[in-house]
């Protein structure tokens, strides 16, 4: 005879295994250690790739590129005024937007492949930082199997070649095109150690910040003779 769950579990409560994995967001673009990531659609990925876009985090690397390239007078060449660097940062966030709807939304949709970074969270550094670089090459695909990562690879080619049409004529040769696309990978390989090692860069602060704050209190407690609370 089978036996029933007690009263009063809900569906996500009845998940079997001493830590169950909570559901990831649906259009969260990475997906921690302990969350279980939601099937994509066609639809999900295209919807992806834009939502992507207007989030702090992305306006902020559009603004961060702009920048620097202004400051060291690169590729795309508007000029050195603040015109020059409005338009560096129009041009990085069309480069940007366009780089996310090829790769995360249009390929993935017909190669059947998912964009999503899924960190890893933990074991031996040097083994995670490995693991998100070549997330620039080899990714999931719907069914959860690694395959390469034709999504961004040629994504990224396609978004660098678009570059061409609104750069300005200095800027919009082969030459630059092909080191813009090689730049791109470099950035995204770097952007992936971000988001495997910053949470736990985060972690660390505010678990610092909490024993540095806490301290004085278990001091004065300790001086008035009362039970520190740990």
């Amino acid at each position: 005879m089978q036996e029933k769950p007690p009263a009063g579990l809900g569906k996500t409560q009845q998940l079997v295994g001493p830590n169950p994995k909570s559901p990831a967001p649906r259009l969260a673009k990475y997906i921690e250690p302990n969350q279980e990531a939601q099937h994509l659609s066609a639809r999900d990925k295209l919807e992806l790739s834009g939502w992507e876009q207007i989030r702090p985090y992305s306006i902020g690397t559009a603004i961060l590129a702009g920048a620097w390239e202004h400051l060291v007078d690169g590729n795309p060449k508007y000029g050195s005024d603040s015109a020059g660097f409005g338009e560096r940062v129009g041009a990085a966030m069309l480069r940007q937007t366009s780089q996310a709807i090829f790769s995360d939304g249009v390929l993935p949709a017909v190669l059947h492949q998912d964009p999503r970074y899924y960190r890893k969270g933990e074991g031996k550094i040097v083994n995670r930082v490995i693991y998100s670089a070549t997330r620039v090459i080899i990714i999931r695909n719907d069914v959860g199997k690694e395959v390469p990562n034709y999504s961004q690879v040629i994504g990224y080619a396609g978004a660098s070649a678009l570059t061409i049409t609104y750069y300005p004529a200095v800027s919009a040769t082969w030459h630059d095109t092909a080191e813009g696309y090689g730049i791109s990978l470099v950035t995204a390989a770097l952007g992936n150690q971000l988001h495997e090692f910053g949470p736990d860069v985060i972690k660390l602060v505010f678990h610092r910040h909490e024993k540095s704050t806490r301290a004085p209190t278990e001091v004065k407690a300790q001086v008035r003779g009362m039970p520190v609370t740990p």
